[in-house]
């Protein structure tokens, strides 16, 4: 079975301007502002959520190459880096 082709921005955006009769620049416009709007509540209270598609959920973890290594001390493991994650849930109350 052969993979379905991912839908780009450009596909995205004009898409969703055909469906509601605006131009292309309108509706990029605002889905940055969606899309900052989503990252900036994320990282503040860690989920953003969007009523009928579902839940963007931020955390930090901490990375593979950080876990505690047996032995002796590894760089990686003094540095203690994490890694932020983001993650959406779908709503599937339809």
């Amino acid at each position: 079975m052969a993979a379905a082709k991912k839908m780009t921005k450009t596909q995205l955006t004009k898409e969703l301007a055909k469906a509601t009769g605006t131009d292309t620049k309108t509706v990029q416009q605002f889905i940055e502002t969606l899309s900052a709007i989503a990252y900036r509540e994320a990282d503040k209270s860690g989920e953003f959520n969007v009523p009928g598609l579902g839940k963007f959920v931020h955390y930090t973890r901490r990375t593979i190459k950080d876990s505690p290594v047996r032995g002796t001390i590894s760089e990686s493991r003094i540095r203690a880096a994490v890694l932020k994650v983001s993650r959406l849930h779908p709503d599937y109350r339809s």
